[in-house]
């Protein structure tokens, strides 16, 4: 991974003060990116952001609720301010929690399973719709179109082409899954994801 390859690059990690999301994005960091992270426990925030500051990295964070659309608004306005205004460049999703296991589906109570989904299915819906905004911040007509299967489109940066924010999403259940979504192309799958996760 080329040293200069993020500098300046916005980049915000949900769950990022343990744990993977915590070791991307202090690779991250240490390549020049501005990192953002999120997550409800403020005492590991401050915690993470301590330890970055330490290391010469630059991170600050912010206490989200990542099923929340007022709480996500309020943590990318404060992300854009980090990185003076710009767009959003790589989001990393690691906000996730392990439901209950090892039980009859008989003994889960409804409030375990609303949780769950909450954090896991709504969160992560929420995460990519609010950060595709951050994406075309300051780009009018940038909209999702999601529901065609295409990912999701909006306008073209006629500098750069089309807009495209990477978003990668990891589930204590499930691994990493990779995605990306393209805003102002038909679709297509990004590589950048895995560069970031496997650290090439």
């Amino acid at each position: 991974m080329s040293a200069e390859r993020f500098t300046n690059q916005s980049a915000v990690f949900t769950g990022g003060a343990d744990g993977i999301g915590k070791a991307i994005a202090r690779r991250l960091a240490d390549k020049g990116a501005k990192v953002t992270i999120f997550d409800l426990n403020e005492t590991r925030i401050s915690a993470t952001v301590a330890g970055f500051a330490g290391a010469g990295g630059s991170l600050h964070g912010e206490i989200v609720n990542v099923a929340e659309d007022m709480d996500l608004i309020a943590g990318f306005e404060a992300v854009a301010a980090f990185s003076s205004g710009g767009p959003l460049d790589i989001m990393i999703n690691c906000a996730a929690i392990v439901g209950p296991t090892n039980r009859k589906i008989t003994d889960v109570s409804t409030a375990e399973f609303d949780l769950e989904t909450a954090i896991n299915l709504r969160g992560t819906v929420l995460i990519a719709k609010h950060a595709i905004v951050a994406r075309g911040r300051g780009d009018e007509g940038t909209r999702g179109r999601g529901t065609r299967g295409r990912g999701a489109e909006g306008t073209r940066d006629e500098d750069h082409g089309p807009l495209r924010l990477q978003v990668v999403a990891a589930l204590p259940s499930s691994g990493v899954e990779r995605g990306a979504w393209p805003l102002g192309s038909s679709g297509g799958q990004s590589a950048a994801g895995d560069d970031i996760v496997d650290g090439t």
